[in-house]
């Protein structure tokens, strides 16, 4: 759900990687602008990971093409 914040340990958890991979997927993302961190008052040690409007336009444009492939895929099969 790009429109929503997560925090950076629950999104290693949810896309199965281990904190240090995901910390450098996120450093990635944020020097191109797509997402962008933001500490959690109270707890240092905690980032939550938002993402930029250029991010969402990405993930939209991805989410896409995914959708033409999978249906080109599906006429494939089925003829």
């Amino acid at each position: 759900h790009p429109e929503k914040k997560i925090i950076q340990n629950d999104l290693a958890m949810l896309v199965q990687k281990n904190k240090s991979g995901i910390l450098r997927t996120i450093d990635i993302l944020e020097k191109k602008h797509f997402v962008k961190r933001i500490p959690v008052i109270g707890d240092r040690r905690k980032n939550m990971i938002e993402v930029t409007k250029e991010g969402i336009k990405i993930a939209k444009g991805a989410t896409e093409s995914f959708a033409k492939i999978e249906k080109e895929l599906i006429k494939k099969i089925i003829n």
